[in-house]
């Protein structure tokens, strides 16, 4: 699942938008994991299917799964399992990205200046962004001719960072991860005031066994990555890309946030944006 969070100019306000990269098909089973020999495997998509969510729980026979229903809990990307933008959440997100321009280095509008997009995560996003960024870079791709020559993008993203290193200024590996960060933008030559668009894609390391309490803590950390770097340390900011966690694809082995867990992160994308939607929080 794959969200786009619109974050407003003015310091006080947020805007938050999802999309998906998945065409909505026919709905399918709300199931979402079925067994296999070794692993379960998870399901398509929070667009392709309905729910309600029947959670498979842990059974030493992979024959005979054991799900609970969570009515709470049903498919698609916004509330009553719509996988389409409500309109006038849509027509305010577009008119706060076409606010995106050129800024100097103290954050001011100039036609000489950069727009600045930064990665923000884990060695899944540091792959996926250096691979976007080879992309960006090849002059033999059919789209580079409408890329912006002012945009300029930039890696944070660093293995092992987690949403409870991010989010909590408290953590030991919290300095070690923001100044990494933070050199990737010297680096780059791109001042924190630059920076318009970022990109974060995150999971837990300590993820909750219990649901639907996973995902609520999920939701409040990713609200205060938001709110309270994202929003700080980037005041020009006006896009965010919000992505689940990649679909580990294995039910409880390892511990490097597993399914069901890692399919279940697709629900806290998901609430950030319904609790916007009912002016609950990010308003």
């Amino acid at each position: 699942m794959l969200g786009l969070i619109l974050i407003k100019s003015l310091k006080s306000f947020l805007f938050v938008l999802v999309f998906s990269l998945f065409l909505s098909v026919t709905p399918q089973a709300a199931k979402a994991q079925s067994t296999c020999d070794d692993s379960i495997h998870v399901s398509p998509a929070l667009t392709d299917f309905t729910g309600p969510y029947q959670r498979l729980q842990w059974s030493p026979n992979p024959n005979d799964p054991v799900y609970i229903e969570y009515p709470d809990y049903t498919g698609g990307l916004y509330p009553n399992g719509a996988n389409v933008r409500p309109p006038t959440h849509e027509a305010a997100g577009v008119a706060i990205a076409s606010q995106i321009q050129p800024l100097d280095h103290l954050g001011n509008p100039d036609p000489n200046g950069q727009i600045g997009m930064l990665a923000i995560g884990m060695s899944n996003t540091k792959q996926e962004f250096d691979t976007f960024m080879r992309l960006f870079d090849e002059p033999s791709d059919p789209y580079s001719s409408q890329v912006n020559p002012q945009l300029k993008v930039v890696d944070g993203a660093l293995g092992g960072g987690v949403l409870e290193i991010w989010s909590n200024p408290n953590h030991q590996s919290y300095p070690t991860y923001w100044q990494y960060l933070d050199d990737q933008l010297v680096l780059a030559n791109l001042d924190p005031d630059q920076v318009q668009i970022v990109w974060i894609k995150i999971t837990e390391m300590d993820y909750l066994a219990a649901f639907p309490d996973n995902i609520l803590r999920y939701e409040g950390r990713i609200k205060t990555l938001i709110k309270a770097e994202v929003h700080d340390r980037f005041p020009n900011a006006k896009i965010v890309y919000l992505s689940s966690r990649t679909r580990a694809h294995a039910y409880h082995i390892g511990n490097l946030n597993p399914e069901p867990y890692a399919f279940e992160t697709g629900f806290g994308v998901r609430a950030v944006i319904e609790d916007q939607l009912n002016g609950t929080d990010l308003n």
